[in-house]
């Protein structure tokens, strides 16, 4: 209701103002995770009606009125760039139907992906009572439900589609590469370990709270990720104030077995070592990142190749089959509605 007291309350003041408001929906592919892929769609600006704001002039009742009656505009167009269901299963099941259409052969934007899945949806609210739609939604719950069993995603249900002898290299490499990848994130995570804990406990206990006061809430993501920055743009900067102040502390009272290890660093001035350590901290800690971020989708990869050295490829091959068959039909009804 803000945006709407300001819009009124602004072009009341100025009539020649020419305010205008803009709907903005931000669809995101993986909202939590960092530096996610997201779509900005930019819905048809909205001009301020005339008689709205004769309304919000006289004040009272009909000002409460022009505020709800533009809010109801505005939403409406908010649902032209936004993804909207009854329901989040409902929203499960139609990206899933999305993911198994095949239109092309050619991999689609990610803006026509979310155009995509915003005409499924709008197709499901017409043809869901055919019998024909009924009996996929059901097997597309199916699938979904085989997925969850097996702990896996849509996507990686391809990769269990290789031999026993090439899934078991791939396995063992990756198990090395996440040793690795461990040991050379390990420092930076060390490091960072109390925001981890401060902003994880802050974040979640907010979140219950914002969730318990919301009808429209799913997550509370957004509440989640605003108290994350909010208290790592403080406690960030503290903590590594606190390690560079220790770091010069540590060399210039080293006890012997670090006085060959920090001789030629304890001629330099303190404020050099301070800035070193400072810069030191947030390096490893940018590595902890980018290393944390390739070793969970590695990690996400391994569960596949682990069920196809245990199920063997015959049994895979029955999901693998699932999805083709559910993917042609999909793209099969859809053509003919």
């Amino acid at each position: 209701a803000g945006a709407t007291i300001m819009a009124l309350g602004a072009t009341a003041a100025n009539p020649e103002l020419g305010l205008k408001i803009v709907p903005t929906g931000l669809n995101y592919f993986h909202p939590s995770k960092f530096r996610s892929r997201a779509v900005i769609d930019f819905g048809q600006p909205i001009d301020i009606p005339p008689e709205l704001v004769e309304k919000y002039r006289k004040g009272g009742a009909a000002k409460r009125e022009a505020c709800d009656e533009l809010l109801r505009i505005v939403s409406e167009g908010l649902k032209q760039v936004t993804l909207n269901t009854p329901d989040y299963e409902t929203l499960k099941m139609v990206q899933a139907g999305r993911r198994l259409y095949q239109p092309t052969q050619h991999s689609l934007t990610m803006a026509q992906q979310v155009e995509l899945t915003r005409r499924f949806i709008k197709g499901y609210s017409v043809y869901r009572d055919l019998p024909e739609v009924k009996e996929l939604r059901d097997r597309i719950e199916d699938y979904n439900l085989q997925l969850r069993y097996y702990g896996i995603r849509d996507h990686q249900v391809d990769t269990m589609r290789i031999g026993r002898a090439e899934a078991g290299a791939l396995f063992v490499w990756r198990l090395l590469w996440l040793l690795i990848m461990g040991l050379v994130a390990l420092p930076g995570t060390v490091l960072n370990l109390p925001v981890f804990i401060v902003t994880g406990v802050v974040s979640k206990s907010k979140a219950r709270a914002a969730l318990a006061a919301s009808t429209v809430k799913v997550r509370a993501r957004d509440v989640i990720a605003t108290w994350k920055i909010l208290i790592a743009l403080g406690l960030v900067p503290l903590l590594y104030t606190t390690y560079s102040i220790l770091a010069v502390l540590f060399v210039r009272r080293a006890p012997l077995w670090a006085a060959g290890f920090v001789s030629g660093i304890a001629d330099w001035p303190s404020s050099r070592i301070y800035l070193w350590s400072w810069a030191l901290a947030a390096f490893m800690s940018y590595t902890a990142l980018v290393f944390g971020e390739q070793a969970v989708d590695i990690v996400k990869s391994v569960r596949p190749l682990f069920l196809t050295l245990i199920l063997g490829e015959e049994h895979t091959e029955l999901l693998a089959r699932q999805r083709e068959e559910l993917s042609d039909d999909i793209t099969d009804l859809v053509n003919e509605l």
